[in-house]
């Protein structure tokens, strides 16, 4: 229950952080962080409790808040979080003489990584990670995002899971600094408990994470099987032809964690199944099965626009890739397909729109 009330309050220190505008954060600032942000505020000795409650949330919120690169000018190399992996946000290279400062030196005019100097200075584990982090040529402001979640927006639930997993990391390294002898009491517990010899060694291997389970065993090296099989109507399950005057773009990636390999394949074909183009390309520094996923559909339409005249169909396998467009990311076009069926007619409108989707385009643009 503690960490739920904590992760109830890091939504409210992420409301913050989203609308500094808010008249809310606007008075909270002007009281206790005036001249900085709120990631990097010193929590005060004489607190409301309104920012005493929300100070304990933004503990929470720190551990799972992860800069975005874009220009990299907000972002500081070694204080910020703003590497994406599973642990260590921050880099974990010692800073030594290096006086670089921010993520913009480490970018050249184009927005690419400078490879050679990353690869100077940071450990392998840094530098493989940051030049896995895909750019964008248009240097975009940087961005704060929720690192547990994809789509980098804030949810209780991830919160909750981050404090849990947080907490019982600090446990297991209390338990292991305070008993070096190995006499923990869950440890007393278990080989003193009435029960068969074998009902113990179970017990203690099920808290050591040691049973044989699938897991396990894959992460040793061993093998690896199938905890289903395909059935009989998965085994003939065939590519189905588009409709008549359309084509459809089929798009995949695939990814291998050991060695760090990657690739992505598109094939376009028209409404008898005609091929009109079909790629493949590798991607450096992907390690995300869903990056490769998104990384073959943009590269799919891209090829798609140039080759072909015909309205398209695009067939994918991740899921997670079609949920990518939100609602509150598509209103122009959702507006636009109202209006079509509210008018019963086809309209184009070459470089403007009707009023109501240029107040909504507005809106869009607005920062």
């Amino acid at each position: 229950m503690r960490i739920f009330n904590q992760a109830l309050l890091a939504r409210q220190a992420w409301r913050l952080l989203q609308c500094p505008d808010s008249l809310c954060a606007r008075m909270l600032k002007a009281k206790y962080y005036p001249n900085g942000n709120l990631i990097d505020t010193v929590f005060t000795g004489n607190p409301s409790s309104t920012w005493s409650a929300i100070s304990y949330g933004l503990e929470l919120l720190k551990k799972g808040i992860i800069w975005r690169v874009g220009n990299g000018r907000h972002i500081r190399i070694w204080r910020d979080n703003w590497i994406p992996r599973h642990m260590a946000l921050k880099v974990v290279s010692n800073q030594g003489r290096c006086r670089l400062w921010w993520v913009s030196d480490l970018l050249d005019e184009n927005g690419g990584w400078r490879q050679e100097l990353v690869r100077r200075i940071f450990l392998p584990a840094d530098s493989d990670a940051i030049l896995r982090i895909k750019t964008s040529p248009r240097l975009a402001p940087d961005f704060l995002a929720w690192h547990p979640e994809k789509m980098g927006s804030f949810s209780v639930r991830s919160a909750y899971r981050l404090g849990v997993d947080s907490s019982k990391l600090t446990n297991d390294r209390t338990a292991t600094s305070s008993h070096p002898d190995g006499s923990d009491p869950c440890w007393n517990k278990i080989w003193t408990c009435i029960a068969p010899p074998k009902v113990k060694i179970f017990a203690w291997k099920a808290a050591n994470n040691a049973l044989a389970t699938e897991e396990n065993k894959k992460r040793r090296g061993m093998e690896h099987k199938l905890p289903c099989q395909p059935t009989a109507p998965k085994l003939f399950k065939r590519w189905v032809l588009p409709m008549s005057g359309w084509a459809k773009l089929n798009v995949d990636g695939s990814v291998q964690q050991n060695p760090n390999a990657a690739g992505v394949g598109m094939i376009l074909r028209g409404d008898a199944g005609a091929i009109i183009f079909s790629a493949c390309r590798t991607l450096d520094h992907c390690t995300d099965p869903f990056e490769a996923e998104l990384c073959a559909c943009m590269e799919g339409l891209g090829l798609a626009l140039e080759w072909c005249q015909l309205p398209i169909i695009v067939e994918t396998d991740c899921t997670a890739v079609v949920e990518a467009g939100d609602r509150s990311q598509n209103r122009a076009s959702h507006t636009l397909a109202n209006l079509s069926r509210m008018e019963n007619r086809t309209f184009v409108w070459p470089g403007s729109a009707p009023p109501s989707v240029v107040e909504v385009v507005l809106q869009d643009v607005m920062p």
